[in-house]
């Protein structure tokens, strides 16, 4: 029987191998480092504040899972020589009983009973080898070397997962949205314009831009105060499916957002809707501190093969599905009131609609997708990690048919939020009363606080009026 090779130290190793590993590696990063500088550079130049600052967040991630790895290479082998009583327990283990018994009769029939004896002889004997020396009898590492070289892949794969995942979701967002640059042409023609121009209140700009129709907006209008029926909720469930939005429904939610903030008529929205994706891009892209609580969370209470990973991704798509169907009730009540005259559009005045979302946030909504992004990318990042090291027929990997459904439930939950959820919140999101002025040009930025600065002297002026009037009566009543 050939003789294992024999293991070499730096000092065995020749020094030409040396200098090869350094240069490949140090090529490699400061290109990559490079390559991030530049494309930083140039997304400032073209105004791309939103992806300028995204890059930056990608680069704090990965200086992040660099001083991760770092920290997991000084320290390993300390953590794998710290010796700990024996766990000759069951409990607290990914895999289950039956499983590892399987699994090393298996390994003994394959390598052979003697072969498979004196590859588990320490762990037979009760002596187990660390980095630093041999754990005596009834002790064990903490953390075999071998483990914590797992733990350095599995932290890396899902860090890449989630900023790759995120990256192509807004992507094909983005697609999709630049889909209705058509809309915004016609909106900004002079035929449409003159139109405009000729409606002397904003209740007449607002049934000129569609929302005079009862199909405005999703094709819905639920006559119901509120919209609360449970009939408008399982509606607006299944419309996010049927991709129904129109290009009537883009110009009568764009003139919303132009009279709610004073704006020119000419105001270019798709290109404003446009710098707030790429702005919210740079909010949902890396791992927040609560994600990786989430994350040792389920890493302690993944036993026994329990599908807590499964459970977690279901909690994504379920999450996708009901923020869905909230952006399609948002959509429709805005049409329902619009047309009758009632809530936001009293006397057809719009007043701001925040209370129209989650705890009056509209971008708490944000915070909800940024969870089923990461929710899909763990449960992705765990099955290549799995698979990639152990083998798909892994005791940590889940039964075959349960594996299809969640690579399917992967795929689907990818397509919602990149063509349905992520469109849909880009323009919703903008019906709240506030909005980014650093997206708006230098000249309508001024006009808007100009703008804002007379509202504000003109209600404080009102409130003085109103205040003298009342102490003349008092005075009167006095007298």
């Amino acid at each position: 029987m050939a003789g294992k090779a024999k293991d070499k130290n730096l000092e065995e190793t020749p020094t030409f191998r040396v200098a090869f590993v350094v240069f490949v590696f140090v090529a490699v990063s400061l290109a990559f480092e490079k390559g991030l500088h530049h494309l930083g550079d140039w997304l400032k130049k073209k105004n791309k504040t939103g992806l300028s600052r995204a890059i930056s967040v990608v680069k704090e991630e990965l200086m992040l899972l660099g001083f991760i790895s770092l920290l997991l290479s000084i320290f390993q082998d300390d953590i794998s020589g710290w010796c700990v009583d024996e766990w000759t327990s069951y409990d607290w283990l990914p895999c289950t009983e039956d499983a590892l018994k399987e699994k090393r009769k298996k390994q003994q029939q394959t390598l052979g009973k003697s072969d498979y004896n004196s590859s588990d002889s320490k762990a037979s004997s009760g002596s187990y080898a660390s980095s630093s020396g041999t754990c005596s009898l009834g002790k064990e590492p903490f953390m075999t070397y071998a483990a914590m070289h797992y733990v350095h892949y599995f932290i890396f794969i899902l860090a890449m997962v989630v900023i790759c995942y995120s990256s192509l979701v807004f992507l094909l967002a983005l697609m999709q949205i630049r889909g209705w640059r058509s809309w915004e042409m016609k909106a900004r023609s002079a035929d449409y314009l003159k139109g405009l121009e000729a409606c002397t209140t904003k209740e007449e700009k607002l049934r000129y831009a569609g929302l005079r129709e009862r199909k405005a907006v999703m094709h819905a209008v639920d006559t119901k105060p509120f919209c609360r029926t449970p009939g408008f909720w399982i509606q607006s469930f299944f419309l996010q499916f049927v991709g129904t939005f129109r290009e009537q429904d883009y110009l009568a939610l764009r003139m919303l957002f132009i009279t709610n903030h004073n704006l020119q008529l000419d105001f270019d929205f798709h290109s404003y809707m446009i710098g707030c994706m790429e702005d919210d891009f740079a909010n949902a892209i890396g791992i927040t501190p609560w994600m990786w609580a989430l994350l040792i969370f389920l890493l302690i209470f993944q036993v026994k093969r329990n599908g807590l990973f499964l459970i977690f991704g279901m909690l994504g798509v379920f999450f996708c599905i009901v923020i869905g169907t909230k952006l399609v009730a948002i959509l429709r009540t805005l049409s329902a009131e619009s047309s009758q005259g009632t809530g936001h559009f009293v006397t057809g005045d719009p007043k701001p609609t925040d209370d129209l979302f989650w705890f009056n946030n509209p971008h708490l909504l944000l915070t909800f997708i940024h969870f089923v992004f990461f929710a899909n990318s763990l449960e992705l990042s765990a099955f290549i990690f799995y698979s990639w090291k152990f083998g798909i027929h892994s005791c940590l990997q889940d039964e075959r048919g349960v594996i299809i459904f969640k690579l399917v439930f992967a795929f689907s939950l990818l397509v919602l939020s990149s063509y349905v959820t992520l469109p849909l919140y880009a323009l919703v999101s903008q019906m709240g009363s506030s909005y980014r002025q650093q997206l708006l040009p230098g000249e309508v930025r001024k006009t808007v606080k100009a703008w804002a600065a007379g509202a504000k002297h003109s209600k404080a002026g009102a409130a003085h009026s109103e205040g003298v009037q009342s102490e003349e009566a008092a005075r009167s009543e006095g007298v």
